[in-house]
């Protein structure tokens, strides 16, 4: 029976969902960088101050990128330790009970939820304020949230869960 152990893992894998593409880095114990690769995705603007993402693209664009950079590992998936998730914030992706999207995201650029920061603000400005440090804009969560129940009651009934970019990811990979 052999007593040798497998070399340990010896890089981490990060992995950056930004607005106009996924990266993925291996970044060595002493903060080399290992190997890299990036994945691009299509922002989309179906009306004047829309803008939306397919949230599959992300976990594609997440899968092509971790492939390229494993290949580029002499030891493959075995040099990897851990695996890190980052993403781009306050864009909104409704998750069914089912775990998939059940509409594409709205985008931290989108300004469809103007009439309901106004609302939030009027209603609710200076408290919002004191507990977040910001008033209510459109780029914001709760006004996106508002629009969603608003005007797109039947996705909003059907959303299980809100998550976003990273977490999406993450559920795609995981579950």
């Amino acid at each position: 029976m052999s007593t040798r152990r497998p070399p340990p893992s010896d890089c981490f894998l990060g992995i950056d969902v930004g607005t106009s593409g996924t990266k993925v880095l291996a970044i060595a114990a002493d903060g080399s960088v290992r190997a890299s690769a990036s994945c691009p995705h299509v922002l989309r603007t179906p009306r004047p101050g829309w803008v939306e993402q397919d949230p599959d693209d992300w976990w594609r664009a997440a899968q092509v990128a971790v492939r390229a950079v494993i290949e580029r590992l002499p030891g493959g998936a075995r040099d990897v330790a851990a695996v890190g998730l980052a993403g781009h914030m306050s864009s909104v992706v409704a998750v069914g009970s089912d775990g998939h999207a059940v509409r594409p995201c709205i985008m931290l650029s989108d300004t469809r939820a103007s009439a309901e920061a106004a609302w939030l603000d009027e209603r609710f400005g200076e408290r919002i304020e004191l507990l977040c440090g910001g008033r209510p804009s459109a780029a914001a969560v709760a006004p996106r949230l508002l629009w969603l129940k608003r005007h797109e009651p039947e996705t909003y009934g059907r959303t299980a869960s809100f998550v976003f970019a990273k977490d999406y990811v993450r559920l795609c990979a995981c579950g």
